[in-house]
């Protein structure tokens, strides 16, 4: 069971790990001092954790979270901006740098997700505080695979396609780079202006990386409005912001 619950709830295979353990360890032995053994430490363990983290190193995860919002939006930036980049380049160059620019995106966002599960421990605020936050991680992982779907359609446009789409890419990059300085300040973002200009991309934009733009503006849109509904509700929360 401990082994089979791996892949699919870590949690209830963390409850399972140390019955199984046990029983390895003294299925034939016929003592079974380990198991009262190993809950003590257990718990004493997780005494000394939970007193030194609350008083030697006080630091709630809500000091934490925003930084990596920033960060997870700064890769975001970042990614676009090497898919722009390279949008004409179809060497293998090319594609290793998207692809360690894509994995830094993917670390920034699980970061995020991780720091914020800790902030959900924490939390005491009503349930709809965490709404924006939750809009903000799964935009986050679509403004990903939307910038992924940009860097795949450079293999079908053709040539000096990126010269078409690059007043599109500035302005969102510019949308990106201050929503990482909004959510590491934990203020509300700057207004969020027209990202695509019919005059940019008509005519010079086939139909299918059209459509993608399109896409990636919405979701960044989106993106934009998670930021600014959880800058609200920390401004709420911390008059001190006001």
């Amino acid at each position: 069971m401990c082994i089979a619950l791996l892949p699919m709830n870590y949690a209830a295979y963390s409850i399972f790990l140390t019955p199984t353990f046990v029983l390895l360890a003294e299925a034939g032995a016929g003592d079974w001092h380990l198991a009262s053994t190993r809950a003590i430490n257990t718990l004493l363990g997780g005494a000394l954790a939970l007193a030194g983290a609350r008083l030697l190193w006080p630091s709630p995860e809500s000091r934490r979270l925003p930084g990596y919002m920033a960060a997870a939006l700064t890769a975001s930036r970042s990614y676009l901006s090497c898919v722009v980049e390279l949008f004409d380049d179809r060497s293998p160059e090319a594609g290793d740098r998207l692809r360690a620019a894509r994995r830094g995106i993917g670390l920034a966002a699980v970061n995020a997700e991780e720091s914020f599960q800790r902030f959900v421990a924490e939390y005491d605020g009503p349930p709809a505080g965490l709404s924006p936050v939750m809009t903000f991680l799964t935009y986050t992982r679509r403004v990903a695979a939307s910038i992924a779907a940009l860097a795949l359609a450079r293999h079908t446009a053709p040539a000096g396609s990126a010269a078409a789409i690059e007043p599109f890419a500035r302005r969102a990059e510019a949308v990106l780079d201050n929503l990482a300085i909004a959510a590491n300040e934990s203020r509300k973002p700057a207004p969020l202006p027209i990202l695509v200009h019919d005059a940019d991309v008509d005519g010079g934009v086939p139909p299918l990386l059209r459509a993608r733009i399109d896409r990636l503006a919405r979701q960044i849109r989106l993106l934009h409005d998670a930021v600014d509904r959880w800058a609200t509700t920390e401004m709420q929360n911390d008059p001190t912001s006001r």
